[in-house]
Protein backbone atom coordinates (compact mmCIF):
# COMPACT_ATOMS: atom_id res chain seq x y z
CA UNK A 1 0.00 0.00 0.00
CA UNK A 2 1.07 3.35 -1.21
CA UNK A 3 2.31 6.20 1.68
CA UNK A 4 0.53 9.06 1.68
CA UNK A 5 2.15 11.70 0.31
CA UNK A 6 1.45 15.39 1.54
CA UNK A 7 0.01 17.67 -1.30
CA UNK A 8 2.29 20.86 -2.14
CA UNK A 9 0.63 23.99 -0.93
CA UNK A 10 0.51 27.16 -3.33
CA UNK A 11 0.51 29.73 -0.23
CA UNK A 12 0.71 32.72 -3.39
CA UNK A 13 -0.15 30.73 -6.46
CA UNK A 14 2.49 31.56 -9.22
CA UNK A 15 0.61 33.38 -11.99
CA UNK A 16 3.57 33.44 -15.07
CA UNK A 17 6.91 35.25 -15.28
CA UNK A 18 6.98 38.38 -13.47
CA UNK A 19 9.60 40.64 -12.20
CA UNK A 20 10.70 40.55 -8.65
CA UNK A 21 10.70 43.29 -6.73
CA UNK A 22 11.98 44.30 -2.96
CA UNK A 23 8.99 44.19 -1.54
CA UNK A 24 6.51 42.17 -3.90
CA UNK A 25 6.29 38.12 -3.51
CA UNK A 26 5.52 36.47 -7.03
CA UNK A 27 4.71 33.27 -6.00
CA UNK A 28 5.42 30.97 -2.19
CA UNK A 29 5.20 27.42 -2.63
CA UNK A 30 5.17 25.10 0.47
CA UNK A 31 5.57 21.26 1.01
CA UNK A 32 6.03 20.34 4.97
CA UNK A 33 8.83 22.45 6.09
CA UNK A 34 10.33 23.56 2.54
CA UNK A 35 9.49 26.86 0.79
CA UNK A 36 10.05 27.57 -2.62
CA UNK A 37 10.07 31.52 -3.10
CA UNK A 38 11.03 34.16 -6.27
CA UNK A 39 13.04 36.05 -3.77
CA UNK A 40 13.55 35.04 -0.19
CA UNK A 41 11.18 38.15 0.83
CA UNK A 42 8.86 35.62 3.11
CA UNK A 43 12.06 33.98 4.36
CA UNK A 44 11.90 34.99 7.67
CA UNK A 45 8.14 33.97 8.00
CA UNK A 46 8.68 30.88 6.33
CA UNK A 47 11.71 30.21 9.33
CA UNK A 48 8.66 31.07 11.85
CA UNK A 49 6.13 28.45 10.83
CA UNK A 50 8.46 25.83 10.70
CA UNK A 51 10.88 27.12 14.31
CA UNK A 52 9.00 25.47 17.24
CA UNK A 53 8.59 28.40 20.07
CA UNK A 54 11.48 27.76 22.07
CA UNK A 55 14.12 25.79 19.65
CA UNK A 56 17.39 27.60 18.85
CA UNK A 57 18.30 27.24 15.34
CA UNK A 58 21.51 28.07 12.65
CA UNK A 59 20.76 30.43 10.27
CA UNK A 60 22.53 29.58 7.19
CA UNK A 61 22.14 32.21 4.78
CA UNK A 62 23.60 31.34 1.43
CA UNK A 63 22.99 34.04 -1.21
CA UNK A 64 25.20 36.92 -3.28
CA UNK A 65 24.07 39.50 -0.77
CA UNK A 66 24.20 39.59 2.83
CA UNK A 67 20.61 40.52 3.14
CA UNK A 68 21.23 42.60 6.23
CA UNK A 69 20.47 46.05 5.56
CA UNK A 70 20.42 48.18 8.82
CA UNK A 71 16.49 48.44 10.56
CA UNK A 72 16.53 50.99 13.41
CA UNK A 73 15.85 48.76 16.67
CA UNK A 74 12.91 50.73 17.55
CA UNK A 75 10.84 49.27 14.57
CA UNK A 76 11.72 45.69 15.32
CA UNK A 77 11.06 45.37 19.00
CA UNK A 78 7.97 43.32 18.82
CA UNK A 79 7.51 42.02 15.38
CA UNK A 80 7.89 38.19 16.48
CA UNK A 81 3.67 38.57 16.00
CA UNK A 82 4.12 39.35 12.42
CA UNK A 83 6.87 36.56 11.70
CA UNK A 84 4.49 33.68 13.42
CA UNK A 85 1.35 35.10 12.29
CA UNK A 86 -0.31 35.07 8.96
CA UNK A 87 1.72 35.43 5.58
CA UNK A 88 -0.64 38.62 4.79
CA UNK A 89 0.32 40.45 7.90
CA UNK A 90 3.80 39.99 7.21
CA UNK A 91 3.61 40.75 3.99
CA UNK A 92 0.98 43.84 3.97
CA UNK A 93 3.26 45.27 7.31
CA UNK A 94 4.45 48.72 7.05
CA UNK A 95 7.05 50.76 8.94
CA UNK A 96 6.39 52.83 11.83
CA UNK A 97 6.88 56.13 11.55
CA UNK A 98 5.64 59.35 9.85
CA UNK A 99 8.96 59.06 8.00
CA UNK A 100 8.99 55.90 6.81
CA UNK A 101 4.69 56.27 6.38
CA UNK A 102 4.04 54.14 3.23
CA UNK A 103 7.25 51.46 2.97
CA UNK A 104 7.15 48.23 4.18
CA UNK A 105 8.31 46.63 7.04
CA UNK A 106 10.15 43.49 5.27
CA UNK A 107 12.10 43.64 2.18
CA UNK A 108 14.28 41.48 0.39
CA UNK A 109 17.18 43.20 2.37
CA UNK A 110 16.57 43.37 5.95
CA UNK A 111 14.18 40.23 7.07
CA UNK A 112 17.66 38.55 8.07
CA UNK A 113 18.32 41.53 10.86
CA UNK A 114 14.35 42.01 11.66
CA UNK A 115 14.25 38.45 12.24
CA UNK A 116 16.78 37.81 14.90
CA UNK A 117 16.71 40.99 16.35
CA UNK A 118 13.25 40.23 17.48
CA UNK A 119 13.78 36.87 18.37
CA UNK A 120 17.35 36.30 19.12
CA UNK A 121 16.80 34.28 21.69
CA UNK A 122 15.89 31.31 18.55
CA UNK A 123 19.19 31.13 17.11
CA UNK A 124 22.04 30.07 18.26
CA UNK A 125 24.60 31.39 15.77
CA UNK A 126 24.09 33.11 11.92
CA UNK A 127 26.56 31.82 9.20
CA UNK A 128 26.74 34.21 5.78
CA UNK A 129 27.98 31.97 2.48
CA UNK A 130 28.23 35.54 0.39
CA UNK A 131 30.13 36.96 -2.37
CA UNK A 132 30.49 39.79 0.28
CA UNK A 133 27.32 42.09 -1.56
CA UNK A 134 25.42 44.58 0.38
CA UNK A 135 25.85 45.79 4.14
CA UNK A 136 27.44 43.25 6.63
CA UNK A 137 25.79 42.48 9.51
CA UNK A 138 26.77 44.47 12.40
CA UNK A 139 25.22 43.60 15.86
CA UNK A 140 22.16 42.20 14.97
CA UNK A 141 21.87 40.99 18.75
CA UNK A 142 22.88 37.27 18.87
CA UNK A 143 26.45 36.72 20.63
CA UNK A 144 29.45 36.91 18.50
CA UNK A 145 29.00 34.21 16.46
CA UNK A 146 28.01 35.64 13.48
CA UNK A 147 30.55 34.34 10.84
CA UNK A 148 30.82 36.12 7.72
CA UNK A 149 32.31 32.62 5.24
CA UNK A 150 33.16 34.02 1.62
CA UNK A 151 32.12 31.80 -1.08
CA UNK A 152 34.35 29.68 -3.36
CA UNK A 153 32.97 32.01 -6.28
CA UNK A 154 34.73 35.04 -5.34
CA UNK A 155 38.17 33.28 -6.45
CA UNK A 156 38.60 33.19 -9.93
CA UNK A 157 39.43 29.41 -10.56
CA UNK A 158 41.04 28.09 -14.64
CA UNK A 159 38.92 24.44 -13.18
CA UNK A 160 35.40 26.40 -13.81
CA UNK A 161 36.16 26.89 -17.97
CA UNK A 162 33.62 25.58 -19.78
CA UNK A 163 35.16 22.36 -21.48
Amino acid sequence: MPSEVAMPNWLIPINGRRPSSSDKLNFLWQEANVYFMDNHLAAAWCWFQSLPVGTKADLVHIDQHYDTQYVDPYVVASQVGLLRGPLESYLDALMPGDEHKGFKLFTWDNYIPIAIRSCASSFRCANFFTSRVGNQPANLGIPPCVRIVVTPFDQPSSDRRAA
